[in-house]
């Protein structure tokens, strides 16, 4: 079974979970240009310069061994079901995205795919709280006040702190 990974153009770094979970010997990267977007976004530039990070993004992960594959396609749909036909992927692996309606898009994609093939998530790396670190320190609390998130983050990371107390004596 080859194994795919999907980098989404916001998850551009080699250290994301999904490229993490593998080597660059044992799987094929995905990049996709969609030019659905151009129809549904009104932000050309904007889309011109995720796919401009996309492009040398895809020449980094080359240059570190990964087979990358950056597929220029009318849907998202399009991109993703002729790559793993073409490819025979097995195992679809890729990071949690940020904003939960693409992930809701994604598995959408996933259950209406033409081709058999499993969908694997990987924690979203690129913050410091995990979702379920939030959720632990949210639970109870009767109100979320981002002051005191941001005091807890200090603590935890020791960010502008002297001991146990916040640098300077004040918060």
């Amino acid at each position: 079974m080859a194994i795919g990974i999907w980098v989404l153009n916001d998850q551009l770094h080699l250290q994301q979970a999904a490229l993490a979970s593998s080597q660059p010997h044992g799987a094929r990267v995905l990049l996709v240009e969609s030019l659905s977007v151009l129809t549904t976004k009104p932000h050309i530039q904007k889309q011109i310069l995720f796919w401009a990070a996309q492009r040398a993004f895809a020449a980094e992960l080359r240059s570190a061994g990964w087979v990358v594959d950056l597929v220029e396609a009318p849907s998202y749909e399009d991109a993703l079901n002729s790559w793993i036909a073409n490819h025979g992927i097995g195992e679809l692996r890729l990071m949690t995205p940020s904003d939960r309606p693409i992930k809701l898009a994604i598995e959408k994609l996933a259950a209406n795919s033409k081709c058999a093939w499993q969908l694997r998530w990987f924690d979203n790396n690129q913050f410091m709280w995990s979702q379920a670190e939030f959720a632990n320190w949210a639970q109870g609390k009767r109100s979320l006040r981002l002051e005191y998130f941001y005091r807890e983050g200090r603590r935890r990371f020791g960010v502008l702190m002297d001991g146990d107390q916040p640098l300077g004596g004040q918060w």
